[in-house]
């Protein structure tokens, strides 16, 4: 998986992908709110941060049986 760059393309509304954030150094599982253009905390109920402090975002991998 390769990072993407929010000036080149979105998530999906209300998807969870993992995000680098500026602020914390580090990466972490933000929702993509494109209702208020901003990211959601990780269960997607609440604000987290604004869309710039986390510019790079890939889809989470999918799930290993």
């Amino acid at each position: 998986m390769e990072w993407r760059n929010l000036n080149s393309e979105n998530p999906k509304d209300g998807e969870r992908v993992l995000v680098c954030d500026t602020y914390f150094h580090q990466v972490s599982i933000k929702v993509y709110n494109g209702t208020y253009k901003c990211w959601d905390t990780e269960d997607g109920d609440d604000y987290d941060c604004p869309l710039d402090r986390c510019v790079w975002w890939m889809p989470l991998p999918n799930y290993m049986e």
